[in-house]
């Protein structure tokens, strides 16, 4: 057959079938050198993703130094909420067990199908910075989504250059494991109290908000003010303050429930554990189906 031939149907059928064969039996090879690649355990996950970010050219502080004089030299004012402030990974950690321990407790247990101290829903970072946080809730735990909102373009840009990195490299070695949860990680430029959140309400949101004046103390508890009565929010040095509606009608109260200490780098601070209390409407509706039920 010359290059001017035109194959009949029975050849060009064989040939169809000849590459879908040898591309089966490569991706039955590729399954099989994919297997034996050793899974990696939650430790060896986590020290991959921080030997990943201390690996970068320049720090998170660096990073938001930068960016905040990009913006002053652009004659805006930069307010103190701003400034770049982390929560050790391991004191993060260590509130997130207690969340998780008062979580089973008020549950009365773990659910079936779920692990021991692992927690489960949408986790929220409202200030997450380069993303660190994140990385150590989509590793240790078993959420479904991982959120984290960063205001500042240039932390921002390191999150997105990280998530690349987690999803090609750490994923598909810690996610291989029966035992865990294949999280989708995003994170999202903007306000927090301004973007739009996940239609799926969060389980637990973590907010490091040391700088916070009242007024966006204010804000953020409007925003929370929505969230599902089972939703546990984590406060660093301020708690949520109670919110008035608009309409001046509902105050929505936010209980702390538990207070820690933990270390920052700077020194010690305190960890407010919050759950958003049940208004005097809400209490109605749900008493009033409890009649309609029975009857």
């Amino acid at each position: 057959m010359t290059l001017f031939d035109v194959p009949d149907e029975d050849e060009e059928d064989a040939d169809r079938k000849a590459l879908k064969e040898i591309t089966q039996r490569a991706a039955v090879v590729l399954q099989q050198c994919w297997q034996k690649r050793p899974k990696w355990t939650q430790p060896h996950a986590l020290l991959k993703m921080v030997e990943a970010i201390d690996s970068r050219p320049k720090s998170a502080q660096e990073v938001s130094k930068d960016e905040r004089k990009r913006l002053s030299d652009l004659g805006l004012i930069i307010p103190a909420s701003l400034s770049y402030g982390e929560t050790p990974i391991p004191e993060f950690l260590a509130i997130l067990k207690r969340v998780s321990t008062i979580r089973e407790d008020a549950n009365g247990g773990v659910a079936e199908g779920s692990i021991i101290g692992r927690l489960e829903g949408v986790f929220y970072d409202v200030g997450c910075g380069i993303g660190t946080l994140c990385f150590a809730a989509a590793i240790r735990h078993n959420f479904s989504h991982v959120v984290g909102i960063e205001i500042l373009q240039g932390l921002f840009d390191v999150a997105s250059d990280l998530e690349r990195h987690f999803n090609l490299s750490v994923k598909p070695r810690m996610f291989a494991r029966i035992d865990k949860v294949p999280t989708k990680l995003r994170f999202v430029i903007g306000d927090a109290c301004a973007v739009k959140w996940l239609q799926i309400p969060p389980s637990v949101v973590f907010c490091h908000c040391s700088l916070f004046d009242a007024e966006l103390m204010m804000k953020l508890a409007a925003k929370l003010s929505v969230l599902p009565c089972d939703a546990l929010i984590v406060t660093i040095t301020h708690p949520v303050p109670a919110y008035t509606t608009p309409s001046g009608r509902e105050t929505i109260i936010f209980a702390v429930i538990e207070r820690m200490k933990v270390q920052m780098p700077w020194g010690p601070a305190t960890a407010f554990i919050q759950q958003r209390r049940l208004t005097e409407q809400e209490e109605y509706e749900i008493e009033r189906m409890k009649f309609e039920s029975d009857d």
